[in-house]
């Protein structure tokens, strides 16, 4: 009998892996790197994030308790005051949702230092 392989070591999840360590690379290093410049490299590096992970392959979890988390809430501090501050007053943006209380379409504020810290925590 053949042995399956292991989904976990499949390309698809080993280039997301490296896609992921890429972008908390630049995360972690965002004081170093002009607002600019950081912007320039995550509008390249997230859409290549996206379609890695649009690949990944479908799995059972294995615990009920869902994954540990390897961020703290003071890393992700960390990584969100650098992002804020490199990107400055082009930090807050205009979010439209399809659907909410307000009627059919509502604009709210958002942040992309707070939704960049939250998918570095999340990959991490």
């Amino acid at each position: 009998m053949e042995k399956k392989p292991d989904p976990i070591y499949s390309r698809n999840v080993l280039e997301f892996v490296a896609a992921a360590n890429e972008f908390c690379k630049y995360a972690e290093r965002s004081s170093e790197i002009k607002g600019g410049e950081l912007l320039r490299i995550f509008q390249r590096l997230l859409p290549y994030l996206y379609i890695r992970a649009s690949l990944l392959p479908s799995l059972e979890p294995v615990f009920e308790d869902g994954n540990e988390k390897f961020v703290t809430e003071s890393d992700w501090n960390i990584i969100h005051d650098s992002l804020k501050k490199q990107f400055g007053n082009t930090d807050l943006y205009p979010d439209i949702s399809d659907a909410g209380p307000e009627g059919p379409e509502a604009i709210a504020e958002s942040s992309i230092s707070e939704n960049l810290s939250d998918m570095y925590q999340d990959i991490k």
